[in-house]
């Protein structure tokens, strides 16, 4: 375990602005320590303006959080979600209230609609039940509906996590505070968010990560075509997640999204049974896939022509189409070591999107 400066540095380091989980794991990796990250940023971003977070304001929100009862998980301890570790985008830390220990066990995903029919937070709360009883944990991002119809009855039999799209102590919606402090004393509520922090729109698909990443599967009950049930399933797709819908009548709006996951190629389930009989059979057939953070990372002296031109031959070559990085290496005739650093400082800089199997594509 990383000495307590480490730990600092590297809550300075995620919260401070223009780094991102992919960036964080990478220098990271490279560097072996935050410390050296923190120490090399002026030069990691070309002379841009940074704007670090103060230590003051890093041990403020660490004695404010242990306060209220909880701690942080870093990336790397035993409490750290499982299946989210080998995740490229994994949060580099998370901040929870309530039972570490539910983190570490076998977990699914529950998702739908905000605006639920009674039958489907029937449904919701049915499957709940079962999976629990059959030894999984649920996990919910604790919205209105059918997330809180499965997470409330998880939580019964403590075995409920929520996912918050703002800080950990920011109840939203309000109108779930009850259940907020029963999930306190029985459940798991999880963020990677600063305290306090109150989640904007965009707040909220970047929460849909982590609760498909965490989970074996994601089940959706009940979603309109366009919502953030799809992007969870999406993530969940994305991630090698075993992905499960109910279907629901064709004249209900709410069911045309669950509907065409199963178009898609999604498990059609009705039951608990179902839904463990998915996820045997897709490990059956399809081993997780990994993600693999030691690849030929930037060196330590690099020379700032060299990367300026890989920046823009890269830029040149790449297209909506993702590619290898294998392939640039080739089709660029760069060095590995120059290709890794120039499609870093890109993605940092938001001109290049990368996807699973270090595969990237122009933005």
């Amino acid at each position: 375990m990383a000495n307590q400066q480490e730990l600092i540095a590297r809550l300075r380091l995620f919260r401070s602005t223009n780094i991102g989980a992919v960036g964080f794991h990478q220098f990271i990796n490279h560097y072996g320590s935050a410390i050296k990250v923190l120490e090399n940023l002026p030069k990691l971003y070309r002379g841009k303006k940074i704007e670090l977070i103060s230590d003051n304001k890093i041990n403020e929100e660490w004695q404010n959080l242990t306060k209220l009862g909880g701690k942080f998980i870093f990336h790397g301890d035993d409490a750290y979600p499982p299946l989210l570790r080998n995740l490229p985008d994994a949060p580099p830390i998370l901040s929870l209230r309530g039972n570490e220990n539910l983190l570490k066990n076998d977990i699914i995903a529950m998702v739908g609609a905000r605006n639920a029919s009674v039958s489907g937070c029937k449904i919701a709360m049915q499957l709940a039940h079962d999976l629990t009883q059959l030894g999984y944990n649920v996990v919910t991002g604790f919205a209105r509906g059918i997330d809180i119809a499965a997470h409330q009855t998880a939580l019964q039999q403590a075995r409920a996590i929520g996912v918050l799209a703002g800080g950990v102590n920011h109840i939203y919606p309000p109108q779930h505070h009850e259940f907020y402090q029963q999930t306190l004393k029985y459940g798991a509520m999880i963020s990677e968010r600063p305290l306090d922090y109150h989640a904007n729109a965009s707040a909220f698909p970047r929460r849909n990560r982590i609760i498909a990443g965490m989970a074996k599967a994601v089940v959706v009950v009940e979603a309109a075509q366009k919502s953030g049930s799809l992007i969870t399933a999406q993530y969940g797709e994305k991630y090698g997640r075993t992905i499960c819908a109910l279907p629901g009548s064709p004249l209900d709006g709410r069911a045309q999204g669950a509907n065409q996951l199963i178009k898609k190629g999604a498990f059609l389930v009705e039951n608990a049974e179902d839904i463990i009989a998915a996820i045997n059979q897709q490990n059956h057939v399809q081993e997780q896939e990994t993600f693999d953070f030691s690849s030929d990372m930037m060196p330590l002296d690099f020379d700032d022509d060299a990367l300026e031109n890989a920046c823009d031959a890269i830029m040149n070559a790449l297209s909506p189409t993702p590619s290898t990085i294998d392939d640039l290496i080739v089709h660029l005739q760069i060095s590995p070591a120059i290709i890794n650093a120039a499609l870093l400082m890109l993605e940092l800089e938001g001109k290049v999107h990368r996807f699973p199997g270090n595969k990237f594509s122009s933005g």
